[in-house]
């Protein structure tokens, strides 16, 4: 999670940690949903199943929604903490899910061009 992205298979592990902590901060939303309302619920959802799909497809498109979903995070957090909204109590939380998901698209865009290297470099011969 922390190392570099050389290998396909380091790219698929970071891509594994962080569809894990995605899934666990979907939980914690779906939790907080007690003290922060309704939104809390329809945000942890969409972080589980974003973190489902990018565990699967290894889609570059997921992990950028992610990132795109943690920017929103983010900026509500700084909102509520400027104006007094209700929610996003926790600095590190918001924090931490905004470095997982670079590195998320970081694992994703690093797992594409190996592949595409390994294209190129191995191309297959139909006989």
């Amino acid at each position: 999670m922390f190392g570099k992205i050389e290998t396909k298979e380091a790219a698929r592990g970071v891509i594994k940690d962080t569809s894990n902590w995605f899934y666990g901060l979907g939980a914690l939303q779906i939790i907080g949903t007690f003290w922060a309302g309704y939104p809390s619920l329809i945000t942890g959802i969409i972080f589980i199943v974003l973190a489902f799909l990018l565990r699967k497809l290894n889609s570059r498109v997921v992990a950028v929604l992610m990132l795109i979903l943690s920017g929103c995070n983010l900026v509500l957090f700084f909102y509520n903490m400027i104006w007094g909204g209700k929610g996003g109590g926790n600095i590190f939380i918001v924090l931490g899910l905004t470095w997982v998901s670079i590195r998320a698209v970081q694992a994703a865009f690093r797992l594409n061009s190996l592949s595409l290297v390994t294209e190129t470099n191995n191309p297959q011969i139909d006989t």
